[in-house]
């Protein structure tokens, strides 16, 4: 098969060799601002995921607190009730003793 020749053979002039490199530069920048933009949105992901987290063990802080709370009054009312009681037994046997 025979040669092409040189002569034949379209070469790139300067200025298309130059808007090809900055054509290739500005592809490899647009490329390098989506990784960045990418690695930015996993970011806000998972500040948000940690963010929701905390939320919910606040939440679930707040709920036990409120829970132990809750058992807390009863035990006092309970204690309340049986200070009464015993008071209550204390005045009616003061009461037998002093009735003899």
């Amino acid at each position: 098969m025979a040669q092409p020749n040189p002569s034949s053979v379209p070469t790139k002039s300067p200025q298309a060799l130059e808007y090809e490199r900055q054509a290739e530069s500005r592809a490899k920048e647009q490329e390098q601002i989506e990784a960045t933009r990418a690695r930015h949105r996993e970011e806000l992901e998972a500040m948000e995921k940690e963010r929701e987290t905390i939320l919910e063990e606040e939440y679930q802080m707040r709920r036990q607190h409120e829970t132990e709370a809750l058992k807390h009054r009863e035990e006092v009312r309970k204690h309340d009730e049986e200070v009464r009681r015993h008071k209550e037994r204390m005045t009616e046997h003061a009461r037998r003793m002093m009735g003899r």
